[in-house]
């Protein structure tokens, strides 16, 4: 018969196992995901998305900032999928396209600049390699395991 000693030991024994497997398997993660690089953007996609936004400034401004966001809404719209894949990791640059889109379409205040700033933030964001260290860190915090407890 066991007695309570063994029982205790046998528990901790099967936590202690429990642990290290899940130590394991996050250490795979995080080498599978330092293998993998956060998508960069290219020159074609910031050149054609700069495209896009100086053609929506361009209607902008032709109709004084008052029909045009009408116009420019399917642009917008395009720019923000555009944007998407670039922004995954960098969850600053999420607000500031999505900042930026909302911003482009109010009357008026359409005719800024917000949307190509926006979009120069993303590709230097996108291709440092400082944002990539920031979005590695936090994606380890995110998928850090809680600590083991030992319930008495």
């Amino acid at each position: 018969m066991p007695t309570e000693e063994d029982i205790i030991k046998l528990n901790l024994d099967r936590q202690r196992r429990a642990y290290q497997a899940r130590q394991l398997e996050s250490e795979a993660e995080d080498e599978q995901s330092t293998a993998e690089r956060p998508n960069q953007m290219g020159w074609i996609v910031f050149l054609i998305a700069l495209a896009f936004t100086f053609t929506q400034l361009g209607i902008e401004a032709i109709t004084g900032g008052t029909i045009g966001f009408i116009l420019c809404a399917p642009i917008s719209v395009v720019l923000w999928f555009m944007m998407r894949p670039y922004t995954k990791s960098l969850k600053a640059a999420k607000f500031i396209v999505g900042t930026s889109l909302v911003v482009d379409s109010l009357p008026f205040i359409g005719l800024l600049p917000v949307d190509i700033v926006a979009i120069i933030y993303v590709f230097v964001k996108s291709r440092s390699a400082l944002a990539e260290h920031l979005a590695n860190l936090a994606e380890k915090r995110q998928n850090k395991q809680e600590p083991l407890q030992i319930a008495a």
